[in-house]
């Protein structure tokens, strides 16, 4: 696969990552990046920074600060073999009071709102006027006549941030665009910014991924794009498992499905038929499913993502969005096994084998780890899986979130995926019936289904210490945190909504909460010292902030020793 990108854990989506990209991506990342099997790295940019035009000259009065940024970082990358792709979501729109309209009124398309800029008031700056196109196209030209070593872009154009006019609807009121579709316009956009890439460096990739695009658009945007665009798919999304006795979707990145998706295989069977190459987009680290810890050791289900992709004409993959891109075993395992040319005639256990031999040392058990990662991927197998869910549940602050109790201030839940606020949210029901709908799950399954998932992952841990508990490599003594520190999350969760269904959802059965309260006075005190010194695990990169710490647990075991008739163990 001639592209595997990655991204740096200490750079930040929200601030100005290319001018602090010296400090985020030092030598030595580059170095561990290529160690772990990547060839490339991400970084968001907007083009009116990095870049100027004859268009919107009044745009991009630091762009060479930008580019000498980018030509040093592209330098220094390619002292690795590593290549740098800048993340697009043009044309970004502006907000409703900057002055780019008093200029330009004529190319203001559809209001709206861009809430990954955290502008709540927008105009969409509209693709169907030539000037925008001519943006564009300049724009890229000039960026990669400037910066001719970047390795390509990456291009969103259905996103939380607005852009053009149909960024965010079906149907616009923009008069130049009402008549058009979503599939035209995104399209145009793509190709428009593809030919500005390719008029300065021909080699360049130009890589369209399709979230968001929609069912309805999908294969009509396809049939637009210039040929020499790849297309980038999710793996996991559109996809169906059973859990719980019953068939559910899968509508973000999982390591708990295996995947691909029906969706992804539809998609990509079109893809190659119009000779478009494919890059698959998967989240290797974690994700969302419990996103504040370094990695979801589901090793024998990211052989399987790999077993599919090495076998199918894939030209790469992009292994994370803007959190879970840790190293650990996890991008050991999976780079392992695209590279290795022999995993076809391989069994399974043997390429598990491999990997635990290769990154933990000789003096482990691999028959136990191996043992041990499928019992993980069987406890998962219960995760109660549904994107609402993923969103509005604690499971990422689990172990510094307060077990509910009656008579507590009613809050809204918050979005998981940023900083967290104080308080934090009460109403845990909305995180099974939520903004979005119901998520087919009542508080008793998500209750249950963590309570499963915990029993199960229990004996797979008990082996994994057994087979890595003497051992004095690094690795071993970091995963095992790592996984310890998973169990009791999982714990943490079914304790939570435990109590909440006693607190809020049924007669107050003061026994049955305190012993619930007991169990997890157990749980914090045991996972305690795990948090002792921890500089990773609890701390969520997308948000950016960290959602739990050995402070937070200690203020909860103080909270629930406090409490009459819990008495402290």
């Amino acid at each position: 696969m001639k592209t595997r990108i990655f991204r740096s854990p200490d750079t930040d989506y929200y601030s100005n990552e290319i001018l602090t990209a010296d400090g985020t991506h030092p030598d030595s990342y580059f170095a561990e990046l290529a160690a772990n099997g990547f060839n490339a790295v991400w970084l968001h940019a907007r083009l009116r920074d990095i870049t100027r035009t004859e268009v919107f000259p009044e745009l991009g009065f630091e762009a060479a600060s930008y580019q000498d940024k980018l030509n040093r970082l592209c330098r220094r990358a390619a002292a690795h073999g590593v290549r740098v792709f800048l993340y697009f979501t043009e044309p970004l729109a502006f907000p409703k009071e900057d002055p780019f309209w008093s200029a330009h009124p004529e190319v203001r398309g559809e209001p709206g709102t861009s809430g990954m800029d955290n502008w709540k008031e927008t105009f969409a700056l509209c693709s169907s006027h030539p000037s925008v196109r001519d943006f564009l196209r300049e724009g890229m030209a000039n960026l990669f006549k400037a910066c001719p070593a970047l390795g390509g872009v990456l291009l969103i154009t259905r996103s939380e941030h607005h852009s053009h006019c149909y960024s965010h609807l079906e149907k616009v009121e923009c008069p130049r665009c009402s008549g058009r579709s979503v599939a035209e316009t995104v399209a145009e956009v793509v190709n428009t910014i593809a030919q500005g890439v390719h008029s300065s460096s021909p080699g360049a990739e130009v890589i369209a991924w399709n979230w968001s695009w929609g069912k309805a658009h999908e294969k009509d945007i396809i049939d637009r794009l210039d040929r020499e665009i790849t297309v980038m798919l999710d793996f996991e999304r559109g996809g169906w498992k059973t859990i719980r006795n019953e068939r559910r979707f899968i509508d973000e990145y999982s390591l708990s499905y295996v995947g691909p998706s029906e969706q992804f295989q539809e998609l990509y069977g079109y893809v190659r038929k119009k000779g478009l190459d494919v890059l698959a987009k998967l989240q290797i680290g974690t994700t969302h499913e419990i996103a504040t810890v370094n990695n979801l050791p589901l090793i024998p289900n990211l052989l399987g993502k790999a077993r599919w992709l090495a076998s199918h004409e894939v030209s790469g993959f992009l292994g994370t969005w803007n959190f879970g891109n840790r190293f650990s075993l996890n991008t050991y395992a999976f780079n392992r096994f695209m590279t290795d040319k022999e995993l076809k005639d391989k069994s399974d256990d043997t390429a598990l084998k491999e990997v635990a031999l290769g990154y933990f040392g000789a003096d482990v058990d691999t028959d136990t780890v191996v043992g041990a990662w499928k019992q993980f991927v069987r406890a998962f197998d219960h995760y109660p899986f549904n994107q609402s869910f993923l969103y509005f549940s604690p499971v990422n602050y689990a172990l510094a979130y307060e077990l509910p109790r009656p008579s507590v201030p009613d809050i809204p839940m918050q979005w998981t995926w940023i900083p967290l606020k104080r308080p934090l949210g009460t109403r845990l029901i909305e995180s099974v019936d939520t903004v979005w709908g119901k998520t087919g799950y009542t508080l008793a399954d998500i209750r249950d289904a963590f309570g499963e998932i915990a029993d199960m992952f229990a004996p797979g841990l008990a082996s994994y210490g057994q087979a890595l508990a003497n051992s004095a490599n690094p690795h071993a003594v970091r995963e095992l945190k790592n996984a310890r520190i998973i169990l009791h999350i999982c714990e943490s969760v079914r304790n939570i909504y435990a109590a909440y269904i006693i607190a809020r959802h049924q007669p107050f059965d003061k026994a049955t909460w305190n012993e619930v309260a007991r169990r997890e006075l157990r749980n914090m005190e045991s996972v305690l010292p795990l948090l002792r010194g921890e500089t990773e695990i609890g701390y969520h990169i997308e948000a950016p902030g960290w959602f739990f710490t050995e402070k937070d647990v200690m203020d909860k075991i103080k909270s629930l020793s406090a409490i009459r008739d819990v008495p402290a163990l």
